[in-house]
């Protein structure tokens, strides 16, 4: 009589351990998905950057280049207004 009740007992703690394993490993998985999912974000997130990075150094040689331009002007504006005759009175 005693062994089929250490038997049930023996069954029952088997399942408990398998109900566990696979907690555990539905766990695990949730966890590689999630980190397949940030390395996806990743990867797909440099060409963007790198993108976003060349159209500023785009941006920032046109910027230079008027920044010139704009400087030139000014040099010229001064030397126009350094060469106007004097105004004395008499």
């Amino acid at each position: 009589m005693q062994t089929p009740v250490l038997r049930a007992l023996r069954h029952m703690a088997d399942r408990a351990k398998l109900a566990k394993a696979r907690e555990e490993e539905d766990s695990y998985k949730h966890r590689v998905q999630e980190v397949h999912q940030r390395i996806s974000f990743l990867e797909n997130s440099r060409p963007d950057i790198v993108g976003a990075i060349d159209r500023l150094k785009r941006r920032r040689a046109e910027l230079a280049k008027e920044m010139d331009q704009v400087t030139q002007a000014i040099a010229t504006e001064e030397k126009r207004l350094q060469d106007l005759p004097s105004v004395t009175p008499s």
